[in-house]
């Protein structure tokens, strides 16, 4: 369950990659080395422009380094937990994201639960559930009538990421068992799907009428 709202996260914006990789002439071969290989998430999507480009390799360097360079200090406060871990602790430096050291720098293992597994699965199920994401936009870019490359605009991936943190709290309310008042869980539900209905191009007025059709149908 710790894992649920990445998962949330991490499969929508993943499918954005992956439909943005097809549309640019990179198949889910590539989408998937990409992803496997790179894991960097938001480079990953300024990679794109370098892969279209002039070939620029410092110009794509100094800005991989200006993105990623947080890491340095995820893996300076994350030294003790690793420590003693042998050598599965450079694969799990490896996999460290954003995600990952929010859960793993802020979560404990219950009771009885070995140090070593629980921050490798909570790495590994991470690092899937991108590349699983990148798979199914890529495979789906065809199927997916009327979308054009035009509605991935920074206006709707923002939208995205504010859909995506509210189901992701959403969620976490839930399996907490601390849920909010039905009014508000109802509100938050509702705001994440005009979020990701804007992604692909339907306006929120006609996400709220879908939702109203289905409510006094029931």
């Amino acid at each position: 369950p710790t894992t649920i709202p990445v998962l949330t996260g991490f499969l929508t914006l993943g499918i954005a990659y992956g439909i943005l990789m097809e549309t640019k002439g990179y198949g889910v071969l590539w989408a998937f080395l990409m992803s496997a290989i790179c894991f960097c998430g938001s480079m990953q999507f300024a990679a794109i422009t370098f892969l279209t480009t002039a070939f620029n390799p410092l110009g794509a360097f100094f800005l991989s380094l200006l993105v990623n360079a947080r890491h340095l200090f995820y893996g300076l406060s994350l030294l003790h937990k690793y420590k003693g871990l042998g050598k599965i602790k450079f694969f799990l430096i490896y996999l460290l994201c954003d995600e990952t050291f929010s859960i793993v720098s802020s979560k404990e293992p219950k009771e009885g639960i070995n140090r070593k597994y629980y921050y490798a699965f909570v790495s590994i199920l991470d690092y899937s559930y991108w590349i699983l994401g990148t798979v199914i936009g890529s495979l789906a870019e065809s199927a997916i009538t009327g979308f054009s490359q035009e509605t991935l605009t920074e206006s709707a991936i923002n939208d995205t990421i504010d859909a995506v943190v509210k189901l992701g709290s959403l969620v976490g309310d839930i399996f907490d068992g601390e849920p909010d008042e039905l009014g508000e869980l109802w509100n938050k539900f509702i705001s994440a799907l005009c979020g990701l209905g804007s992604v692909f191009g339907i306006p929120v007025r006609n996400v709220k009428n879908i939702v109203d059709i289905v409510i006094n149908g029931v």
